[in-house]
C-alpha cells in the first residue's frame, strides 16, 4: 500500500503488519505483558481483524488477522505474475532510537529472537526476518530512506540486477548499487521514485554469518 504522507520519526514506511491466526488472543496477550493496546480487535475494510501497537520508537504496528471471506482472503495468490523478481520478502528494516531496548521489546512481547550479528531477529520458525537498524548519522530524510527499507530475496542477485538495468525506464531512476558480503553473497541496493531503498538479496548461504550491513 502506497500512502502519502509527510515524514514521521519513522522515516516512509508507513507501519508493519505481524499476521497473526488469533488476534483477540494476540491482543490480550500484549495486554498481560504491559503493552498499550485497544480495548478490541476491529474489522478493517477488507473485512480483516486487527489492531494497532506502538514500538519503542514510536513505529506504528499492525496486527492482522487474515479471515478467509475478507477481500484478502479472497484474492490472495491471484495477482502474482510469474515473471516477478522475488517471491520472498526476506525482511524489512526498521530505524529504531536503541537497538538493544527495542531488541529485549520484541523478544519479550512476539518472542522474536536475534541472530547473527544482532541486526535482525527471526519470526517465528520460517524464513521471516526483521532488521533494527540503529544510526550514528542525523536523522535527516535522506537517512530515513536507508534505514526503512524493504529487502526482496533472490536467488541470483547479478542476474536480476542486469535484467533491470536493461529496462528503457532504468534511465530515469538512480543507478543500482552493488556489493558482496564477506560470505559471499551478494547485495544490490535500488531506489524507488521517492527515494526509498529496496535491497535485493540472496538467501543465506549454509555455515555462514548473515548480516545485510553495507555500511550505509
Amino acid at each position: 500500500m502506497l500512502i502519502q504522507e509527510p515524514p514521521t520519526n519513522h522515516g516512509f514506511l508507513h507501519g508493519a503488519i505481524f499476521q497473526t491466526n488469533d488476534a483477540e488472543g494476540m491482543r490480550a496477550l500484549l495486554k498481560s505483558k504491559g503493552v498499550t493496546v485497544p480495548e478490541k480487535v476491529t474489522k478493517d475494510a477488507a473485512g480483516n481483524l486487527g489492531f494497532d501497537v506502538t514500538d519503542p520508537s514510536g513505529f506504528n504496528l499492525e496486527i492482522v488477522q487474515f479471515l478467509p471471506n475478507s477481500l484478502t482472503g479472497k484474492s490472495r495468490g491471484k495477482d502474482m505474475p510469474a515473471d516477478r523478481i522475488a517471491d520472498h520478502i526476506d525482511h524489512i528494516g526498521l530505524l529504531v532510537n536503541d537497538r538493544d531496548e527495542s531488541t529485549k521489546w520484541y523478544a519479550d512481547n512476539f518472542g522474536f529472537v536475534k541472530e547473527g550479528d544482532g541486526s535482525k531477529m527471526v519470526i517465528g520458525s520460517g524464513p521471516d526476518r526483521f532488521e533494527l537498524g540503529v544510526d550514528k548519522k542525523n536523522r535527516t530524510i535522506d537517512r530515513y530512506h536507508v534505514k526503512d527499507h524493504l529487502c526482496l530475496s533472490v536467488p541470483d542477485v547479478p542476474k536480476v540486477t542486469a535484467e533491470l538495468n536493461a529496462k528503457p525506464q532504468a534511465k530515469n531512476y538512480r543507478t543500482i548499487e552493488s556489493h558482496q558480503l564477506p560470505n559471499g553473497k551478494h547485495v544490490d541496493e535500488l531506489y524507488g521514485p521517492f527515494g526509498n531503498r529496496i535491497e535485493l538479496m540472496e538467501p543465506p548461504k549454509p555455515g555462514t554469518s548473515d548480516t545485510s550491513d553495507t555500511g550505509a
